[in-house]
């Protein structure tokens, strides 16, 4: 999927991964404060952002991964919440580093 932006995009995709590389931090951090304090409602808002910003750069795994967190959220069942953040931010920066070598983007 990514390809296919490339090709749809060209040189307007740089600056989406830039912008998503530089807002993502702050989410995560947002989405670890909500799950240190058990805020379901706030692990679901964040959850759904960053679905949404790493399916519009076809981030499949971790929008699938955003998806799957915010669901849980939202029916009440996220099981020990700050692990499952640790492991979402584990997938982030490995996705992030991936998005930096490939676009040759310091964000």
């Amino acid at each position: 999927m990514l390809r296919d932006l490339e090709d749809i995009m060209g040189d307007e995709l740089k600056p989406l991964v830039t912008v998503f590389l530089g807002d993502s931090p702050k989410r995560i951090a947002m989405l670890e404060q909500s799950a240190a304090q058990n805020d379901i409602n706030g692990l679901s808002q964040q959850a759904h952002a960053l679905k949404s910003a790493s399916a519009n750069l076809g981030a499949k795994r971790m929008s699938a991964e955003a998806k799957a967190l915010e669901l849980a959220a939202r029916a009440g069942r996220v099981d020990n919440p700050v692990a499952r953040v640790a492991q979402f931010k584990a997938l982030y920066l490995a996705t992030a580093d991936a998005l930096r070598e490939r676009f040759g983007v310091r964000a």
